[in-house]
């Protein structure tokens, strides 16, 4: 139970890592990982709603950017109240930071942890390791969705040069994956945005 516990664990990791940053024409190196999809953030650059976030506020992280996504984002999207901002963790810190340097209540109110900080706009931020530092999506997390096959195939190799000289096992993962948007015009990314 343990082992199929960290096997899960791990590859749940993995698949969010891909279904973000999954780029086909990557060649870093992470490229033999990142090439099998193209992930949500690719999609989104590609066909959703894309404010540039380098020619906001000089690029730093700030409310105008927020309200640049909220426009950018058709109106007809908010009536099922889902809407959420996703981000990484260094991301909201940084969102937290540049409210808190606010010489207003809502500074304060940043610093003692206030609901209202984390909730631009009236919507709930989200946490999202995958996501890079800077980039903000804002769109309705149903609308992301990952398309996995019935057939999961795990495969065991304790045999070989590598198994016997280490003397571990290796564990292996078959699927097929393809991470998609339903509705792209509902989709918002803030990209180019940099974070102190």
């Amino acid at each position: 139970d343990k082992l199929m516990a960290m096997l899960t664990t791990q590859l749940g990791l993995d698949m969010e890592d891909l279904h973000w940053n999954g780029d086909s024409a990557d060649v870093s190196p992470d490229a033999a990982f990142l090439t099998l999809n193209d992930g949500w953030w690719k999609q989104l650059l590609a066909g959703g709603h894309v404010v540039n976030g380098g020619l906001i506020n000089g690029g730093v992280i700030s409310k105008e950017h927020f309200f640049a996504a909220y426009r950018a984002m058709p109106a007809k999207y908010f009536r099922s109240g889902r809407v959420v901002w996703a981000m990484n963790p260094a991301t909201k810190i940084s969102w937290v930071e540049a409210v808190s340097n606010r010489a207003t209540g809502a500074g304060d109110l940043a610093l003692l942890g206030a609901d209202a900080v984390s909730k631009p706009m009236g919507f709930p931020i989200v946490d999202v390791p995958s996501l890079g530092d800077g980039q903000v999506v804002l769109a309705d997390p149903q609308n992301f969705i990952a398309v996995n096959t019935w057939d999961v195939r795990i495969r065991k190799a304790a045999e070989g040069k590598s198994a016997v000289m280490n003397d571990m096992r290796y564990y292996s993962v078959f699927l097929d994956d393809d991470p998609i948007i339903e509705e792209l015009d509902a989709t918002v990314a803030i990209d180019g945005m940099t974070i102190s």
